[in-house]
């Protein structure tokens, strides 16, 4: 189990039983939180290449028995991927400062806060 970043996950606490949600903060990329399969969530900023959508980055993250991070993208080449978790506690602590800093957890709680 992730020891998780506070901020993030009340973003995707309250994501959790939504199918896609997309947040919107100015002179940054959208955020999308979307709901990928039974107890998956992904969290992505996306970009258009030739017409793709590349992911800069998505975590997939299990949410079972807490949030475990089980994919990492950055496109075009990078990629990792195991279903019981990766040790990438140090970059999703990082980008949640970055979420944080940009807005994105106060857009959540704004969005979220009088619907849960």
């Amino acid at each position: 189990m992730f020891a998780f970043p506070p901020s993030l996950f009340v973003l995707l606490k309250r994501q959790h039983k939504s199918p896609c949600s997309r947040l919107s903060v100015s002179e940054v990329m959208d955020l999308t939180v979307e709901k990928v399969r039974k107890n998956r969530l992904s969290v992505a900023h996306y970009w258009e290449r030739r017409g793709d959508l590349m992911r800069d980055p998505e975590i997939v993250f299990a949410v079972e028995n807490g949030w475990t991070p089980i994919r990492y993208r950055q496109d075009p080449r990078f990629a990792l991927a195991d279903e019981n978790g990766l040790d990438i506690e140090d970059f999703v602590s990082q980008w949640d400062n970055n979420l944080r800093r940009q807005g994105f957890i106060a857009a959540a709680r704004d969005r979220y806060d009088d619907k849960t």
